[in-house]
Order: structure tokens, then C-alpha cells, then sequence
């Protein structure tokens, strides 16, 4: 895979889209800064769900959050893929982006976060509603911007929604199997599971500079931390 980002492949797509933002000017860069940082307000937004409007909802949704993150940067620590200005010093990314761009690419946080928090709304809120079409584009808006900005590629994009997803799968599969999520058993082997990846992500080497590899397991401990605090 990474052969064939640095040969071209992928690369090609982000070097037409980086033409295209180049061309639009700063105006349309902070407009896709802005659509990219709806992800990180996920988790404010279903907080607010949460405690003032509709608890199950927000319950479920914070915790397909909080596993998709875990998930995603389990195997951004596995694979440790390299950002796109990394493997071709031709991407120029986003300045603004940059500071939001922290360890690995693979698969795309941004991208997992908003397909896990928003489309955990979509099945278990708003359904066949207009607000559906609205959040899906959101979804789609966030991963599009995360390659208009040269941060990730689309694999790593669409990795993410692929995670996303994931973790709303296993969520559904335990409500509809246990009708709750804090059994006993399901607590235990969720801790045993974030204890685990915990001490692989700290122990484990990584590639790349020094910098990076503490970027990554600050960004891993937070995912497991809040995960740890849903179980």
C-alpha cells in the first residue's frame, strides 16, 4: 500500500484536489476546516443529546463513539501508516489541519468519528426524516474534507467509515441481544480489552520520529480512557 502511494495511485486524487483548494483561495480552505472540525464537536453534540434531550439515544451513541475510537486507533497503531506529506513531499496540506493531523493516518479519525456519533443518530433517532439526508451528507462533507485539506487519503477515509460503522454493528448487536450495555460480563471483557490495547500501544515501537510516537499513544490513552469511562 505504501508503494503505491508513493508511486502515484491515490496520491494523484489528492494532488487534484490540493490544485482545486489552491485555486479557490483561503475563503474555501476555512470552510473545509471548519466542516472537518463538525467532527470533533460530535462528541458535544451528542453530550447535549444525552443529558437534555433523550438519554438511550445519546447512551448508544456515545458508546459507538467511544468504540470506534478505540478500534481506530488500535490499528492506526498496528499498521502506522504514514501522513500523505510524508510519503509525497508533493501534498502541501492544510496549515489549520495540520494541528488536528496528530500521529498516524490510517484509518482517518475524523472520518470514523462523525460515521460512528452521527450515523448512530440517524438509525436510532431521526430514521426516514429529512434530518437523515442532512446528517448523511455531513458524514460524507467530513471525509471529503479531510482529502481536500491533503491529511488522509481516501483509503484512510474510507477506513474510517468502515469503523464507524463497525462499532455501530456492535453496539445494535448488543442492545438488541442483552437490551443494555452495562452487564457485568460485557463491562469486564470490554476493561480487559482497553487494559490490553493499553499496554500494546505504550510498550509497542513505532516508526517515524519520536515526536509522533508520543502524539499517537496520547491520542490512543484518550480513546481508551473515554471508552473505559462508557463500559
Amino acid at each position: 500500500m505504501v508503494l503505491m502511494l508513493k508511486k502515484g495511485g491515490y496520491m494523484n486524487y489528492l494532488l487534484w484536489l490540493q490544485r482545486i483548494r489552491e485555486a479557490l483561495g483561503p475563503v474555501f480552505e476555512n470552510l473545509l476546516n471548519g466542516i472537518s472540525y463538525l467532527s470533533t464537536a460530535a462528541i458535544f453534540v451528542l453530550l447535549v443529546i444525552y443529558w437534555c434531550f433523550h438519554k438511550k439515544t445519546g447512551e448508544f451513541a456515545l458508546l459507538c463513539y467511544g468504540i470506534g475510537q478505540t478500534l481506530n486507533q488500535t490499528l492506526k497503531a498496528i499498521l502506522c501508516v504514514q501522513r500523505p506529506w510524508i510519503l509525497n513531499e508533493l501534498i502541501k496540506p492544510s496549515e489549520k489541519a495540520i494541528k488536528s493531523a496528530t500521529g498516524y493516518s490510517f484509518p482517518s479519525g475524523h472520518s470514523e468519528s462523525s460515521f460512528a456519533a452521527y450515523g448512530a443518530l440517524v438509525l436510532k433517532k431521526f430514521g426516514k426524516t429529512p434530518m437523515t439526508i442532512g446528517l448523511v451528507i455531513l458524514i460524507c462533507l467530513i471525509g471529503l474534507s479531510r482529502n481536500f485539506l491533503g491529511v488522509h487519503t481516501l483509503q484512510d477515509v474510507l477506513a474510517g467509515f468502515g469503523v464507524g460503522l463497525i462499532s455501530i454493528l456492535i453496539v445494535y448487536d448488543l442492545e438488541r441481544n442483552y437490551g443494555k450495555y452495562n452487564d457485568k460480563m460485557i463491562s469486564f471483557i470490554g476493561l480487559a480489552a482497553v487494559s490490553f490495547m493499553s499496554i500494546y500501544v505504550l510498550l509497542k515501537g513505532y516508526s517515524g520520529s519520536e515526536e509522533q510516537a508520543l502524539l499517537m499513544k496520547i491520542d490512543a490513552m484518550k480513546a481508551y480512557g473515554f471508552m473505559a469511562g462508557c463500559i
